[in-house]
C-alpha cells in the first residue's frame, strides 16, 4: 500500500512538472508577426540576369554568415552572367 502511495505521488509531481513546463513555453513562445519581425532581415531578393542588362528571373535567398554568404536554390542563379542581391534595408549588391 505504502508503495502505491509513493507511486501516486511521484505521478503526480511528474504531471505538475510537466504542466509547468507547458506554461512557462507558452509564455515564451513568439507569435508569427514576432517571428516574422527577426529573421526577415536575412532573407534576400534575388535579380538575375543573361548579362545584357535585363532582368532574366527572380528569386530568394537568406543570408547564412555575416561575411556574406548567401543561401539559394541552384537553378536561381544557373548559367546567369549577373546577379543583384537586394536587402530588406534596400541596400543593393550586384
Amino acid at each position: 500500500m505504502r508503495r502505491m502511495n509513493v507511486l501516486a505521488l511521484v505521478a503526480l509531481l511528474v504531471i505538475s512538472a510537466c504542466d509547468l513546463m507547458a506554461q512557462s513555453e507558452t509564455q515564451n513562445a513568439l507569435s508569427g508577426n514576432q517571428i516574422i519581425e527577426r529573421v526577415s532581415p536575412s532573407a534576400v531578393l534575388i535579380l538575375v540576369g543573361n548579362g545584357d542588362g535585363q532582368v532574366a528571373g527572380v528569386g530568394s535567398g537568406v543570408i547564412l554568415r555575416p561575411d556574406g554568404v548567401i543561401l539559394t536554390a541552384n537553378h536561381v542563379v544557373k548559367g546567369m552572367r549577373e546577379v543583384q542581391i537586394r536587402l530588406k534595408n534596400g541596400e543593393v549588391y550586384d
